[in-house]
């Protein structure tokens, strides 16, 4: 009985370690662009944050959905 728990426990803690980031929503037609070079697989992470900064040099800075995105982006 306590082996049945234990397996059990330890396939339920696996599933909380399981969760993948989804990706927003990109039909949004005023995104800027360096959230769309972001998503795009194929971009250079130096442009990106090029293109972050230079956005952010020119707008006011606001939390947003996309920008937390961006940092948990940069950490993986």
């Amino acid at each position: 009985m306590q082996l049945y728990f234990t397996l059990l426990l330890l396939f339920f803690s696996n599933l909380l370690f399981c969760q993948l980031e989804q990706k927003y929503d990109l039909s949004s037609k005023n995104l800027p662009y360096w959230v769309t070079l972001m998503y795009d697989e194929k971009s250079d992470v130096c442009n990106v944050i090029q293109e972050y900064e230079k956005f952010y040099r020119e707008n006011e800075f606001k939390k947003k959905k996309y920008t937390q995105y961006y940092k948990r982006w940069l950490r993986d």
